[in-house]
């Protein structure tokens, strides 16, 4: 454990979770365009708590920059329970919004986002529809279930991160939130 470490850990999940209320606000209000951008971050950035222990701040950068497949497969090895075909369908259908993050194929493909708000919802969908294009779907009931379950395996208190969100935040965290983050809340 490098002496970093505990604060890296902290910032982490603190962002990460920011993240997750944001992008949970925005599928919630099917701002398709953000929303998966935003929950790449919220998992990339919980991934990299579950990390912090073992891995130094440069470590992270250079081994697994903005990967969630890379960054997943460090965790699960590390935390074998966590690994189920749920989640690694759930990390391979997010980590493939990361070529969204630059316009570039949006612009010249076209594209189409689906999103649902609870597993095994069929999601709906916003954008082009190209023939060619590449399709992007998640749901965001299984964001939740991966996102909750990095975060319980991870030695925090929940409500330390929690207290202080607005009630706004509150209302996004757990609107048709079925997963255990929601519980710890005041």
């Amino acid at each position: 454990m490098t002496d970093i470490e505990p604060m890296a850990r902290h910032y982490f999940i603190r962002l990460s979770l920011q993240y997750y209320v944001a992008g949970r606000f925005a599928a919630l209000n099917r701002l398709h365009s953000v929303t998966p951008t935003l929950l790449h971050h919220a998992v990339e950035l919980i991934l990299k708590a579950a990390l912090a222990r073992t891995h130094s701040l440069a470590e992270l950068k250079q081994q697994h920059g903005h990967g969630l497949s890379s960054l997943w497969q460090a965790v699960v090895q590390k935390k074998s329970a966590l690994k189920t075909p749920s989640r690694d369908a759930t990390i391979a259908d997010l980590d493939k919004f990361e070529d969204l993050r630059y316009p570039d194929k949006r612009i010249s493909q076209g594209a189409s986002v689906s999103i649902g708000i609870r597993s095994g919802e069929n999601p709906v969908s916003s954008g082009s529809h190209p023939s060619s294009g590449p399709s992007y779907r998640f749901n965001l009931g299984d964001i939740d279930e991966l996102w909750a379950a990095v975060f319980e395996s991870i030695p925090a208190n929940p409500s330390a991160f929690l207290q202080g969100l607005s009630e706004d935040a509150h209302k996004a965290l757990v609107a048709e939130n079925q997963h255990p983050i929601a519980r710890h809340l005041p």
